[in-house]
């Protein structure tokens, strides 16, 4: 597997932000405008090391990945590697940063629930190891191409197909860039997927058309980056709006990113003024409202009631049922 696969095959200037796989630690520190030392003999581990800096903190690590800080580096015989949570953990002190109308990253030093500093602070995006596995139980994940029941009408016109975790493709190009650049398909290809499914063909045993659970991801990250882009971009409209500067933690980010995720709504930015819309209450932090939203159509689906758990609670424990005994308890916390 190629490390840099989430960093778009440039290791040099991108980041892999999702933690889904490990990164170049010498490119996370530089990225966060940290400094790396030379190779030099380190007598405590009696073995060639480097130092990495950044945020005032600072770490030996050796070519075989041994350090005293429990950062669990490895040598791909071209560079030194660890997960991106980790090396946050170590150099900021959290794998939260929080996010808001314009989101501090680590190097600032500054937290984005500071009004007063939020002009000076730029846009950070990652996807909490939390969110990701509550996302995994959410999603699940199915590896060949498959028509989903749940689509609605409009969907179906379009010929939506869907693979992996959730990730979607139809017969008007959408996506066909991430299909392509990360599985290597052609539009001929693509187009005969989608012919095959509306035709009505099963290609869970398919050989040629399945997907691998690391393709899988690599799909998700791809499609993620545009959706929490488009979040983002709301986020900051409905402050200007508002003429406000409302912020939100990490797990809220993460809720109204699911719901633009699930719901398939790349442009947020057009339902922030949508009473209709949760992302509407979602904006305002406004628990009664998303309640009684979200019982003018029923009484909450297992994915719905979960999301609003996440956003109003902090809760990543999924409730992976569909029954009412397991799902009373979260209704009644959020005030069903």
């Amino acid at each position: 597997m190629n490390w840099y696969v989430y960093c778009e095959a440039n290791p040099l200037v991108n980041v892999d932000w999702y933690g889904l796989v490990e990164v170049s630690i010498r490119d996370y520190v530089k990225s966060m405008g940290g400094t790396v030392g030379a190779l030099y003999y380190d007598d405590y581990f009696e073995e060639v090391a480097i130092t990495f800096t950044a945020n005032s903190r600072a770490i030996t690590i050796t070519m075989s990945g041994r350090n005293s800080h429990s950062i669990s580096a490895t040598n791909t015989g071209t560079s030194l590697v660890a997960d991106s949570q980790e090396l946050a953990r170590f150099f900021y002190g959290s794998t939260l940063p929080n996010y808001g109308s314009v989101i501090s990253t680590p190097s600032t030093g500054g937290s984005s629930n500071n009004s007063s500093q939020n002009a000076e602070l730029t846009q950070l995006y990652e996807l909490s190891n939390e969110y990701l596995a509550w996302m995994r139980k959410a999603e699940g994940v199915i590896l060949y191409p498959f028509l989903d029941t749940a689509d609605n009408a409009e969907a179906k016109n379009r010929q939506n197909v869907t693979v992996g975790y959730g990730f979607t493709f139809d017969n008007t190009g959408r996506n066909w860039d991430i299909l392509r650049e990360e599985l290597g398909g052609t539009d001929a290809m693509i187009k005969t997927v989608i012919n095959l499914v509306y035709n009505g063909s099963n290609l869970s045993q398919s050989t040629t058309y399945s997907i691998t659970p690391v393709e899988a991801d690599r799909l998700f990250a791809r499609i993620a980056k545009k959706y929490i882009d488009d979040l983002n971009n709301a986020i900051i409209l409905f402050n200007q709006q508002n003429n406000c500067t409302v912020t939100f933690t990490q797990y809220q980010f993460e809720a109204m990113f699911d719901y633009s995720y699930n719901n398939g709504l790349s442009n947020p930015a057009n339902s922030i003024n949508d009473p209709d819309k949760i992302i509407y209450y979602y904006l305002r932090q406004d628990l009664a409202g998303a309640v009684a939203a979200v019982k003018r159509f029923g009484n909450g689906t297992r994915r719905r009631l979960n999301q609003m758990n996440l956003f109003f609670y902090g809760e990543y424990s999924f409730v992976d049922s569909a029954k009412d005994v397991d799902l009373n308890p979260i209704r009644d916390q959020l005030g069903f």
